[in-house]
């Protein structure tokens, strides 16, 4: 997840996918932020856990589940987190990304390295 930003680089690159954010985001989320969107989607099971300045957290659904994790230098609600990574079904991730997007402004997503990069938050299309 990258937090839409002034970056010309970022802004070119989404215009190739025809991605025209109205809006940009204040700043990576905080840890606390993210512990709220990922309770947002609803799991049935919520797992996490802290390991060498990455927070994980592992979600479970009736219909699967996906894993949610964050570059942090400390297990603190208000500290923002430095990059955000997903793993698992779309459907979730875009919970989840939405409920992001609404604390902190639009945010891409990218199901893969070569993936198209999916906007939340701002669906501003050209």
């Amino acid at each position: 997840m990258i937090p839409v930003s002034d970056e010309p680089e970022v802004l070119e690159w989404l215009e190739g996918f025809g991605l025209r954010p109205r809006a940009r985001a204040l700043r990576y989320p905080t840890l606390g932020e993210l512990r709220a969107a990922a309770r947002s989607s609803r799991p049935t099971e919520l797992d996490e856990h802290f390991s060498h300045g990455r927070w994980y957290v592992e979600l479970a659904y009736e219909d699967g589940g996906f894993e949610l994790k964050a570059d942090v230098a400390r297990l603190d609600d208000a500290a923002i987190v430095t990059s955000v990574g997903f793993r698992g079904g779309d459907e979730k991730i875009d919970a989840v990304a939405e409920a992001i997007a609404a604390a902190i402004g639009p945010v891409i997503t990218v199901g893969s390295s070569a993936g198209t990069p999916r906007l939340h938050g701002d669906h501003a299309r050209s």
